[in-house]
């Protein structure tokens, strides 16, 4: 344990239990060694004097403890008790380089000292400027000529790959180095480096341990022994080196710099950003600091201040690859997709071995369609970081939207096995689940659970006190949770809510986690009565904030979609809260008490697949307000082509290989049927030429496709005449566009929620003779519906205006009884507590 504790930085703690070993122990002269050593590297020289001589005396065979002995008395300038210890180990350990007087102890040639200073001189240029390929060379003349002498060789070798991008390369020479050298600690810094560039941060920590017991006074070393802690999330023991760094030298800007990533990483964001900017203060020259405080600026929400730091450090600095893939990222996430690409590209030309890059890239071509070349990107990136967790999410993105759901479950759980508190893959491989064509609901569950146990915040929500007032009449506090209040599909289901609510009973708050707000936000704000900002904003502050505004009932919009904020709703910072709208599926946290539903969402008997208590509506748990340019319906496509065209449109992670397969049947019994593929994921020819091909291995051509991407969605509507659901995971507001559009849509009611969603539209709008229950029936169905063409004529012109009078645009019944709904669950909260 007092080894622990020396390794994770903490020497204090380390000291005090040796001490109470050797105290138990007088003898254990491992203990009594490690004592004095972690007095050395404290910089207590004289009180690690004793423990080392005694030590030594006990075990006249460590090597170890006889050069810790020597650099004890050397730095308490002892000379000659250095030496009279350097001689006797030297005689007992005579290969050990750390005991050989030849470079330090012996003067050298006259001929011998100038040829190595003029050696050390003309790498140390050639360093300066940055020429890494003669560097090497140099180096390796150096050790050849030298070999005795070769360990500021060896170092500089090392420092050439270094700086070039191959830590690993570097290691060995390094080590050569440090084999040569033992008792020059800078030499151990630089090990110590590069295998923190590798990610080997325990071995980090040995060498750079070394250094620290070599000299403990050096503000550099203690710096970036700290920034090593940090990178292996001991930020707490990276504190306190970067402290006594401080103590040494309060304006040493490397060590405020790590000073900074350790308090991001401590959660305490807004004194990272302090510190960031103390160092750009200090040094405004160095593009680091502007780099590390436009990283701590998007964590923050302040993107546009972000990208002016990083343009900052790319004007300091153009080639400055961390700079610029960093840039990029911001550009990627603001939907700049042209200057983010620049960014990449460029870094990649700049540096073709920098993996980040390549996993940015991979996330930006996903975004853009390009999910075949997002996968060789990322693949990239896996052969040059293998262990990195974020090459095996974006592979997640991509690999699901290529129906290549096996190998994309496998890169989500590969990502959480090398950083098991990555709570966005784990809501990624949640998502990617629910689109699994095989898996069962119960098996699909078990994982949700899992959720819960690995990520709440608060593992027991129930033990949280409110201070609401339990007053089941009074007026409401109710608050919205969302990412999505923009234009965004939500806005068709969560507007008519927003626009009727009673704010006499109701309270209702926002709070938004918006990265690009827009024309629509800008309405949302005019429904709520209070609007928080909370992008960038922690989770235990954000639940801290609701607390502060007395939320009565807090309801989840997102689920496990992008940007969600579950963690906070772990934290239990409302009395009642409610998931509803956005995910169409259980969150899998115990902290929310309701699910908010209907019977053909979750019908009776599937209550076990939820975490939270389904509250069923009485009527369909969704109502639609269609966008206000939605055109009437067009002429139905048939009588003009003479045949039928089917069509979905549906990302492609629906689109999976056992629905292809129905589809390429349906198609062979309609042989003059075609069928259109329309979504912003086929945007690009890539795409288009892959889902062709998924069609082509079940004897459909291509000539019977039509795959792109139109939008607004009635654009492709106008050539449909009958949509096609998906499933297991049905779609979404595409179903009620296309009734809105006259258009007839078959579905195929499969594993409750996400495969339910067909069944409560069709039954809002009082056509469940479209919902099979079987793929033959939806088979038939969908023959039935294709062979009258009178019928499709006249389902397409009378659709609409059903519609408007049905349950699916009740706007002012929805809300009445989504609000009876609230005010019952806090009635039941009131009961509860006095229970």
């Amino acid at each position: 344990l007092a080894g622990d504790y020396v390794r994770a930085g903490n020497l204090q703690e380390g000291e005090r239990l040796y001490l109470q070993i050797v105290e138990q122990k007088p003898q254990e002269v491992v203990a009594i060694y490690n004592l004095g050593a972690c007095l050395l590297m404290q910089g207590r020289v004289k009180d690690a004097l004793p423990w080392l001589e005694r030590a030594y005396k006990l075990n006249r065979q460590d090597p170890d403890a006889a050069h810790a002995l020597m650099v004890c008395h050397a730095q308490l300038n002892d000379s000659a008790q250095a030496e009279r210890v350097r001689k006797k180990a030297s005689q007992a350990w005579p290969g050990d380089p750390r005991f050989q007087p030849e470079v330090r102890q012996v003067p050298l040639p006259e001929s011998l000292r100038k040829a190595l200073s003029d050696l050390f001189n003309q790498c140390h240029g050639l360093y300066s400027q940055g020429d890494y390929v003669a560097l090497e060379k140099a180096g390796l003349g150096w050790v050849e000529r030298f070999p005795k002498q070769a360990g500021r060789g060896w170092d500089f070798i090392g420092l050439a790959r270094l700086q070039s991008g191959q830590p690993a390369a570097a290691e060995p020479a390094f080590r050569n180095a440090v084999m040569l050298e033992q008792g020059d600690a800078e030499l151990w810094d630089h090990l110590g480096t590069a295998l923190n560039k590798q990610g080997k941060w325990s071995e980090a920590e040995v060498a750079f341990a070394k250094a620290l017991a070599l000299d403990s006074a050096s503000p550099h070393l203690l710096s970036n022994a700290a920034g090593n802690l940090s990178d292996n999330n001991k930020h707490e023991a990276a504190m306190q080196l970067l402290q006594r760094a401080l103590e040494i030298k309060p304006d040493y800007h490397r060590a405020i710099l790590n000073m900074g990533n350790a308090l991001i990483g401590l959660g305490r964001m807004d004194e990272a950003i302090e510190a960031f900017r103390e160092v750009t203060r200090l040094v405004p020259e160095w593009p680091a600091g502007w780099n590390n405080l436009g990283n701590a600026l998007k964590q923050r929400g302040r993107l546009q201040e972000a990208v002016t730091a990083l343009q900052q450090a790319l004007q300091l600095r153009p080639d400055f690859i961390e700079a610029l893939n960093n840039l990029g990222a911001i550009y990627k996430l603001t939907q700049q997709p042209e200057q983010a690409m620049a960014c990449f590209k460029k870094a990649i030309e700049l540096s073709p071995n920098f993996a980040d890059t390549y996993i940015n890239l991979g996330s930006l071509l996903h975004g853009l369609g390009r999910q075949l070349s997002a996968v060789e990107a990322l693949n990239r990136a896996q052969q040059l970081k293998p262990d990195e967790p974020l090459v095996y999410m974006n592979l997640g993105y991509c690999l699901q939207d290529l129906g290549r759901f096996d190998e994309a479950v496998a890169a989500y759980r590969r990502c959480l096995a090398l950083k098991p508190n990555l709570e966005d893959a784990f809501s990624n491989l949640l998502f990617c689940l629910n689109y699994h064509p095989t898996l069962s609901a119960e098996e699909i569950f078990k994982v949700y659970a899992q959720y819960n146990e690995q990520f709440a915040l608060l593992p027991n929500p129930s033990s949280v006190e409110h201070k609401n007032s339990r007053d089941p009449l009074r007026r409401l506090k109710i608050g919205y949770v969302t990412p999505d209040l923009r234009m965004h599909s939500v806005r068709f289901f969560l507007e008519p809510l927003l626009a009727h609510h009673d704010h006499k009973k109701f309270e209702i708050y926002a709070y938004a986690e918006l990265v690009n707000p827009d024309a629509m936000t800008e309405r949302y704000r005019s429904y709520f009565d209070h609007w928080r900002d909370t992008l960038g904003v922690s989770d235990h502050e954000l639940a801290e904030q609701i607390r502060r505004d007395e939320i009565d009932i807090l309801i989840d919009l997102a689920g496990h979609s992008g940007h969600n904020r579950l963690q906070t709703f772990s934290l239990k910072p409302a009395p009642v809260q409610v998931s509803w709208l956005g995910y169409a599926c259980t969150t899998g946290l115990n902290a929310i008490d309701y699910y908010l539903t209907d019977e053909y969402l979750v019908p009776q008997g599937y209550e076990h697949l939820l975490s939270e208590q389904p509250w069923r509506l009485s009527r369909p748990a969704l109502v639609y307000r269609p966008s206000p340019d939605f055109p009437p319906p067009s002429e139905l496509p048939a009588r003009k082509n003479g045949y039928v065209t089917f069509g979905t449109i549906s990302r492609a992670v629906r689109i999976n290989d056992g629905l292809i397969k129905v589809w390429a049947e349906l198609l062979k019994r309609i042989p003059t049927a075609r069928l259109v593929i329309n979504s912003g994921d086929f945007k690009t020819e890539e795409m288009q030429q892959w889902m062709q091909a998924k069609f082509k291995a079940y004897g459909v051509e291509a000539e019977r496709l039509s795959v792109g991407f139109d939008t607004p969605a009635w654009i492709p509507m106008q050539q449909i005449d009958i949509m096609l659901d998906c499933f297991p995971h049905n779609s979404g507001t595409t179903l009620f566009e296309s009734l809105y559009s006259g258009i007839p849509f078959v579905s195929l009611a499969h594993r409750p929620t996400v495969g339910r969603v067909g069944a409560n539209v069709l039954a809002s709008v009082g056509h469940l003779e479209w919902l099979a229950d079987s793929v033959e029936q939806y088979l038939k169905i969908a023959t039935a519906l294709a062979s009258d063409i009178d019928q499709l004529s006249e389902i397409r012109a009378r659709l609409p205006d059903q519609m408007r009078r049905s349950l699916a645009m009740d706007e002012t019944g929805f809300c009445v009884e989504f609000e009876e709904a609230l005010r019952e669950m806090w009635a039941h909260y009131c009961q509860r507590d006095r229970s």
